[in-house]
């Protein structure tokens, strides 16, 4: 059994939420957790939205309460032993908590992710993938938005309170508390780069990532490529 927790900013991109989660292939029980992080958010058509589906909640939370602090609040109302997190704006495949899931059953990782993985350049139709070499391997890190962890983990530990860099911090956190992170393969996830890097975090250029990865295809239909069907 499964909790996705997902924290947005951004109203419009209640699509991906939905989507992400609703189209997961899992026989497990899950549930969706979402925390509206700004306060002219709309709370009602959240609300209404997730009345659709069934074992999904919305919550919001004053915008000054930082990101690190809203994905506590977030596994703190979690029901399941498994937490993921997933971005508002990043793609997950349906077979993305499937293969997650796997991982847990087949190692004992506390935390399950992606280090390598495909970066989706809008702007260009342009898929990059990383070069670490890193899959289907225990790692010191995973990309943020693929972290999925043991609930059991914040028995001993929680987010910091950050506005940035929570969940590279909470990682590292994890590691010198003997907690185990393991990596799967690259497939059936993507990181989104929109052409406006300034509603991102991250704030390196396409060029840069273009230059320091390798660029694998020129497309529209990315997520067809990434997608790898589970069994």
């Amino acid at each position: 059994m499964i909790s996705v927790i997902t924290c947005t900013i951004r109203d419009h991109f209640i699509e991906e939420v939905f989507h992400n989660f609703g189209s997961q292939k899992i026989e497990e029980e899950k549930e969706l957790i979402i925390i509206l992080n700004k306060d002219d958010m709309d709370l009602a058509m959240w609300k209404e939205r997730a009345s659709n589906y069934h074992n999904v909640s919305v919550f919001q939370l004053p915008e000054e309460t930082s990101p690190g602090l809203c994905q506590n609040f977030a596994v703190h109302k979690a029901k399941y032993n498994i937490i993921a997190k997933f971005d508002d704006d990043d793609f997950y495949s349906p077979y993305y908590l499937k293969e997650q899931l796997n991982a847990f059953h087949n190692t004992d990782a506390d935390i399950v992710g992606k280090r390598d993985c495909f970066y989706y350049l809008e702007g260009e139709n342009k898929l990059v993938e990383t070069t670490f070499g890193q899959e289907n391997q225990f790692v010191e890190r995973v990309t943020d938005s693929s972290l999925m962890f043991r609930k059991e983990i914040f028995q001993t530990l929680q987010f910091p309170d950050l506005n940035k860099s929570y969940d590279n911090k909470f990682q590292q956190l994890c590691l010198k508390n003997g907690f185990k992170i393991y990596s799967t393969d690259k497939y059936n996830y993507t990181v989104v780069r929109r052409q406006d890097k300034e509603t991102h975090t991250w704030g390196i250029s396409d060029k840069t990532l273009k230059r320091i990865f390798s660029v694998v295809a020129k497309t529209r239909d990315y997520k067809s490529y990434v997608t790898k069907p589970i069994d």
